[in-house]
């Protein structure tokens, strides 16, 4: 088991040095304590876990805020929800987001983050990885490492920033609603973040500057801005062109998603 290590920017580029065997193409199973599902039951009551699970398409835009911590695990962790992770959110839940990644499903974070053994955890604050850590680890430790980083409290948004890498794994699955806008004619996002209000759990929300990704715009034949397309599994269904208010996207939304 190595040491919870305080890193810098530069020293994510350093090899870190892993107790137990390594596995050439894949991910290693380091032990890990047991852990329980994704609900509880409590008096008859389901209580879902303050976790979010992470992917490609979201880590970034989800780590680029505050204090995040990322627990990293494979598929041969037969696990679906850390209760170090549920015990830590009771905790400093209203200050830290508190996420898992698949490193089976994700195998860029792997090299990305030299994680050859699991589970693995790793601690931004503003999108840089301050602390990380090899194997099953005390509650204890990750605690004061987290109180050492003072976090405080940040609103987190719930539309996510695309790219050109990120826009189509983005809209490959589910209900999905996208804006297209340019430098001139961003508003920000408080009237997605109303949309992602309205429509928790049914549909996810991102956006893209067409001034940025030129190359998006035109293979996705947009001719004006802002442009609200729907997706669902992968496949545009509705479009929407110029200025709405959120009652009429989220309606659009909702009915795609029936």
């Amino acid at each position: 088991m190595s040491k919870l290590r305080k890193l810098s920017k530069l020293s994510l580029a350093l090899p870190l040095f892993l107790a137990g065997s390594l596995l050439a193409n894949g991910v290693e199973d380091a032990p890990i304590v047991p852990v329980a599902s994704d609900a509880s039951t409590s008096g008859g009551a389901t209580q879902r876990s303050a976790v979010t699970h992470l992917d490609d398409t979201t880590f970034d835009d989800h780590i680029r805020q505050g204090v995040v911590f990322v627990e990293f695990f494979s598929n041969r962790t037969t696990v679906q929800n850390s209760p170090l992770l549920d015990d830590l959110a009771k905790e400093f839940g209203d200050r830290v987001s508190f996420c898992r990644v698949n490193l089976s499903e994700n195998k860029t974070m792997v090299t990305r983050y030299n994680l050859r053994n699991v589970p693995a955890y790793i601690i931004f604050k503003n999108g840089v990885a301050r602390t990380i850590s090899i194997g099953p680890r005390p509650v204890d430790s990750f605690r004061q490492a987290i109180a050492d980083l003072k976090p405080v409290f940040v609103p987190r948004s719930n539309v996510f920033s695309l790219s050109a890498r990120t826009v189509k794994t983005f809209s490959a699955s589910g209900v999905v609603m996208i804006e297209f806008y340019t430098n001139r004619t961003d508003r920000g996002t408080a009237l997605l973040e109303d949309v992602a209000r309205k429509v928790e759990g049914v549909a996810r929300i991102g956006r893209i500057n067409c001034s940025e990704f030129k190359d998006v715009a035109r293979e996705f034949e947009i001719k004006n801005v802002p442009t609200y397309v729907v997706f669902k599994d992968g496949i545009p269904l509705q479009t929407i062109v110029g200025s709405r208010f959120d009652g009429l996207l989220a309606e659009t939304i909702n009915t795609v998603a029936k």
